[in-house]
């Protein structure tokens, strides 16, 4: 299992891309994160 645990990500210009995210990934399974713009660029 992967968890991840409140977590945070700002871009430079101040575009925040992930915030306060905490999950859980089961084992051997496949997760994919999708920002609004699909490809992850703000």
């Amino acid at each position: 299992m992967i968890q991840f645990d409140t977590v945070h990500n700002r871009f430079p210009n101040g575009t925040t891309a992930v915030d306060d995210l905490s999950l859980d990934l089961p084992e051997g399974g496949v997760t994919v994160l999708v920002g609004s713009s699909g490809c992850g660029n703000p």
